[in-house]
């Protein structure tokens, strides 16, 4: 659907409409969905885990029906928000340097499918490759092949990246939840903190947090509430104190 609009726009001259078709696709609501919805059961498992770990009597997340419902809503809209906004951008660079170049509106469109989901700087990246290509003597179809495998490579990588970073986050936002829990429920001292411990290879930023205590309510400063929100493949850890 995304790409047949975006077609008509291009055809229009439309720069800004072609690139608001494809983040505005039905498909970006559908993911907030899903996304939500991993997000639920990540911290439903990790809060239970918890729970289990440092339970004074027995609780079970399923007491609260809402659990972390708030972050999850707030996060997984959040996300979204965040890769359109990128990704518009991206879009509207590739639909600019193909104008420049006079090409037809359905090569622009074939090109755009190749690029959804690249940052502007990989997308960049994947244009300087193929034209390191072309001034190395290669036909155009040739570079535009292996630039198309460079951008599958990138695509993976900012897949795993948003992967393994949100799953980070949501399982210390479980944590965090089940800490609240418990103190709700009088098996945690109101005075209970959260101490950040920084992974063996924490850089600096996290390096710093590492020993940093704080009310289990409140956050590390600068809205940092759990690990993940330094940096992507953060690995560093909260712990109840």
């Amino acid at each position: 659907a995304g790409s047949s609009l975006a077609l008509r726009y291009l055809t229009m001259g439309d720069i800004d409409g072609a690139a608001d078709a494809f983040v505005s696709d039905t498909a970006w609501g559908h993911f907030e969905l899903d996304i939500a919805d991993a997000y639920r059961a990540i911290i439903e498992a990790s809060a239970a885990k918890e729970i289990k770990r440092i339970r004074v009597r027995k609780a079970s997340v399923k007491d609260e029906p809402n659990f972390g419902a708030k972050w999850v809503k707030t996060r997984s809209a959040s996300l979204v928000k965040e890769i359109t906004k990128d990704q518009r951008k991206s879009l509207r660079a590739v639909i600019v340097a193909n104008y420049a170049e006079d090409k037809r509106p359905k090569f622009i469109v074939d090109q755009i499918k190749q690029r959804v989901g690249l940052l502007q700087a990989q997308q960049d990246a994947v244009d300087k490759r193929y034209q390191l290509h072309i001034d190395a003597g290669m036909t155009e179809s040739r570079a535009q092949n292996l630039a198309d495998n460079y951008a599958d490579e990138q695509l993976d990588y900012r897949a795993r990246r948003i992967a393994i970073t949100e799953t980070v986050k949501a399982e210390a936002r479980g944590k965090k939840e089940s800490w609240l829990f418990l103190q709700d429920n009088g098996e945690l001292p109101a005075n209970a903190m959260q101490e950040w411990i920084a992974s063996d290879d924490a850089c600096d930023e996290c390096q710093a947090l590492d020993g940093v205590q704080v009310g289990l309510d409140e956050d590390f400063g600068d809205g940092i509430e759990v690990p993940g929100d330094t940096h992507p493949f953060c690995t560093c850890i909260c712990t109840v104190v």
